[in-house]
C-alpha cells in the first residue's frame, strides 16, 4: 500500500502542483465529510466524480484528483500528502523530528536543540513536533526519523542498572 501512496506522492511532487493547491483540496474534503464518501465511494459512477471535482476544486489540483477517482485510489489521498510534504522537506532539506521531553522547553532552547540537529544531521532547517513525556524523569528524547537520540534520566538509569548488573555478573 505505501508503495503505491509513494508513486503517487512522487508524480504530484514532479508534477510541480503546488502545496497550498493540494492542502487547500485536502482542507475542503476533511471539512465535507459528505463530499470525502461519495468521492471515495466505488458505486458512484466516475464522470459523476469527475463534474464535481471540476466545480470545487481549482484547476492546478483538478487532474490529480480526477486520476485519483479514476483509479479507485481517493482513500489514499491524506496518505499522498503526508508523503508529498516528506518528499518536499527531503527536497528542500528540511528535517523533522518528534522531541519527547518532560516539561516543554522555552524558545531559546527549542532554538538550540533545533541547531544541534541541523548540524548532527546535515539538514539546513528543522520541524520539531514537542511531546510531553513524564515518563522520561527528566532530560530528552528525540526520535528523528529511523534514528533516536536519548539524553533522558530514564535512559540513564537503565544503562547503570545495566551496567551494575553485569559488572555483578562477572
Amino acid at each position: 500500500m505505501m508503495q503505491i501512496v509513494d508513486v503517487y506522492a512522487k508524480a504530484l511532487l514532479e508534477s510541480g502542483i503546488s502545496d497550498k493547491a493540494l492542502t487547500d483540496a485536502c482542507t475542503v474534503l476533511e471539512a465535507c465529510p459528505m463530499l470525502w464518501e461519495m468521492l471515495c465511494n466505488p458505486t458512484v459512477a466516475k464522470k459523476e466524480k469527475q463534474n464535481v471535482i471540476k466545480r470545487i476544486f481549482g484547476e492546478e489540483i483538478t487532474s490529480f484528483l480526477q486520476v485519483l477517482c479514476d483509479n479507485g485510489k481517493m482513500q489514499l489521498l491524506f496518505a499522498i500528502q503526508k508523503a508529498y510534504h516528506d518528499l518536499l522537506r527531503q527536497k528542500q532539506n528540511i528535517g523533522t523530528a518528534t522531541v519527547y521531553c518532560t516539561i516543554i522547553p522555552e524558545q531559546s532552547q527549542k532554538d538550540a536543540i533545533a541547531q544541534m540537529l541541523c548540524k548532527l544531521e546535515h539538514k539546513k532547517e528543522f520541524i520539531l513536533h514537542w511531546q510531553e513525556d513524564k515518563t522520561l524523569l527528566g532530560g530528552i528524547c528525540i526520535q528523528c526519523g529511523n534514528k533516536q537520540y536519548d539524553r533522558s534520566v530514564r535512559n540513564s538509569l537503565n544503562l547503570l542498572r545495566k551496567n551494575l548488573v553485569q559488572g555483578v555478573k562477572a
